[in-house]
Formats: C-alpha cells, sequence, structure tokens
C-alpha cells in the first residue's frame, strides 16, 4: 500500500494568504486544515511579507505537506495590486520550497484532487464534504460562510 501524499494548497494574497491542505490516499481524498495568513494593511510592505513567510513556515512544520501548489498570480486593471500580489506569491512559492515540498501548478493539484483543472476552491470544498467526511464541518462552515 502507498503512503497517503499531503498538498498544500495557497491562494497568496497581501491582506489575506488563504491555505489548504488535504490528504491523497488511493482515491480517497481527505481534508486536513485550512485557513490563512493575515497581514495589517497598515504595515510596510516587507512587514506584511515577512508576516506571511513567517505564518507559511508555522503551517509548513504543522502539517508537513508532501507537494505544495500555489495559485497563479492574475493581471488585474491595477498594476501595483499586481505587483504586490506577485510579490506575496513569491514567498509562498520560496516557503514552500525551502521546506522541501515539492511544488505543482495549481491547475495539476486541482485535477488531481477534483478531477478537473477549472474546479475552484469552493467547489473543492464541497466535494471534501460529501460522505465520508473526516473534517470538522462546523470550521469548514466559518470559512467559506456558507451551509
Amino acid at each position: 500500500m502507498t503512503r497517503p501524499i499531503r498538498i498544500l494548497g495557497i491562494d497568496p494574497g497581501l491582506r489575506r494568504t488563504g491555505w489548504g491542505v488535504v490528504e491523497i490516499a488511493g482515491n480517497r481524498l481527505a481534508f486536513i486544515g485550512c485557513g490563512s495568513v493575515t497581514t495589517n494593511d497598515r504595515d510596510a510592505l516587507a512587514a506584511r511579507l515577512l508576516a506571511i513567510y513567517d505564518g507559511l513556515l508555522l503551517i509548513l512544520e504543522q502539517y508537513r505537506p508532501d507537494e505544495a501548489a500555489v495559485e497563479a498570480t492574475f493581471v488585474n486593471k491595477d498594476a501595483t495590486a499586481t505587483l504586490k500580489l506577485g510579490q506575496a506569491r513569491g514567498i509562498a512559492m520560496v516557503r514552500t520550497l525551502s521546506k522541501k515540498a515539492s511544488s505543482a501548478s495549481a491547475t495539476a493539484t486541482k485535477r488531481r484532487c477534483a478531477g478537473w483543472s477549472a474546479c475552484c476552491c469552493r467547489k473543492l470544498i464541497r466535494i471534501l464534504m460529501m460522505p465520508p467526511m473526516h473534517s470538522p464541518l462546523p470550521s469548514l462552515m466559518r470559512i467559506t460562510g456558507r451551509a
């Protein structure tokens, strides 16, 4: 029997960097944990990036993923915001690779977990909530804001 693979997914953001951990064992997908690393809007950019770096370190040490996937940066109308988001994404990539978690694209990871690459985080959570469920339902509802 093969060892389960633990995957950390990261959705980088300067205010909130979202994360979720799932475990794949054969054809079984299990929710392990999720949350966000938040930064203070009043802090300097460097301090906010350091907060993301340190927050991800705690998550990596607690959950010890085998693989990590960081969501791609999208370009919007505000070039400054796009650059800042790219910096937050860079911090997430460096932090995960420095802890020896292999890197995969978010698209490939979604395809692996959900069966298709266009799966959004909410759909993935719904898939994880299907029986048998081994995760705390109330905390999932609090995070997604949906019942």
